[in-house]
């Protein structure tokens, strides 16, 4: 059964979380969790999805590549 996402972009039809910011794609990311754990998915190759983890940043892979996220992590979308 698939997990419900939040969906993360530009576009406020297609994204629960919107962002008015040219470096975020229209359907940037998603989040999901599975199993007590919970993840970051990259959607777009153009757009970088980055983690910062205790001062080290950590690029999201590509769809349909995931990246777990941790308590303290700072997620970063486009260029900022």
């Amino acid at each position: 059964t698939a997990q419900p996402a939040l969906r993360l972009g530009r576009n406020p039809m297609a994204s629960d979380l919107t962002f008015d910011d040219p470096y975020v794609s229209r359907e940037h990311a998603t989040i999901t969790a599975s199993e007590g754990k919970t993840f970051i998915t990259n959607l777009r190759d153009s757009n970088n999805t980055t983690i910062i983890r205790n001062g080290v940043e950590i690029e999201v892979g590509l769809h349909p590549a995931k990246t777990e996220i941790l308590p303290g992590d700072t997620i970063r979308l486009g260029k900022y």
